[in-house]
């Protein structure tokens, strides 16, 4: 869907909510609980994670009180969106319960995204050994079921934490596999930022030259294939450049690059 067809999404939601609202005697809470969570998602699309977070929790409220069977997905998403708004430590501390708790026939795909999560979220929050540990668990789950987007995603999140962790062949290798896997998956953002990771691995070992290869080529290929690209991805990338530049001595094309940086920067807010 569109970012438009989304806004219409949540329109749609808000009109029911307020339908909901006016038969205070007859309304179904699970269906109330739906339509909020339905909000949350379209918020969630629309990048207002914040405001999603908040309606996915008033989902998860009132299916936990009608003991509903929906309440681990709802809290299952309200992770995720946590995870999303910048919220690390909630969303840890959501899906270490929600492993915790977890029924007995759950089905073990849905461990594996618990695993990522709770992994990625620690990533995030620089707890980088146990990010380690949980990502490779969640990985051959994801393999096993072959849930392409979530293997790669645990190898973007793990190579990401060997390079913090100084395990700079590990996190090379994987960082190479993750851009295998996103170039098959036609995946242009996940294919820049496996090689960001992986050019920073090679910036540790001063091998500038494979550094820039990866980061101007990445870097070209990303904005010509995405037609919607997060320019976020183009200046990490661009930051690196900048910073081996620097490293390399050459100030007037570290600043042209710092320059350009300052001008996606502006032009993207």
């Amino acid at each position: 869907m569109h970012r438009q067809d989304w806004k219409e999404a949540l329109a749609f939601s808000e009109t029911s909510i307020d339908v909901f609202l006016s038969l205070t005697e007859i309304y179904d809470q699970n269906d109330l609980a739906q339509v909020y969570l339905g909000m949350a998602f379209a918020l969630h699309k629309l990048d207002r994670n914040l405001e999603a977070v908040v309606k996915a929790q008033e989902a998860c409220a009132l299916y936990a009180e009608i003991d509903s069977s929906r309440l681990l997905m709802a809290k299952r998403n309200l992770g995720v969106f946590l995870k999303e708004a910048g919220q690390f430590e909630e969303a840890a501390q959501s899906f270490r319960e929600i492993i915790a708790t977890r029924p007995i026939d759950d089905e073990e795909i849905f461990l594996g995204k618990d695993l990522y999560n709770l992994g990625n979220a620690l990533e995030e929050l620089g707890q980088y050994q146990e990010a380690i540990e949980l990502l490779t668990q969640a990985r051959p789950i994801a393999k096993s079921h072959s849930a392409v987007g979530l293997t790669l995603l645990c190898d973007v999140s793990l190579a990401k934490s060997y390079l913090k962790t100084e395990q700079i062949d590990q996190a090379i290798s994987t960082a190479t596999l993750a851009v295998e896997e996103a170039t098959l998956a036609q995946n242009h953002g996940l294919v820049m930022e496996s090689l960001t990771v992986r050019a920073r691995g090679y910036l540790a070992q001063r091998n500038f030259d494979h550094a820039l290869f990866d980061l101007k080529g990445g870097k070209d290929l990303y904005i010509k294939n995405e037609s919607d690209p997060r320019w976020a991805l183009v200046i990490d990338a661009e930051s690196v450049i900048a910073e081996i530049f620097e490293i390399q001595g050459d100030e007037e094309r570290a600043k042209e690059t710092r320059s350009r940086i300052a001008l996606i920067t502006e032009n993207s807010m």
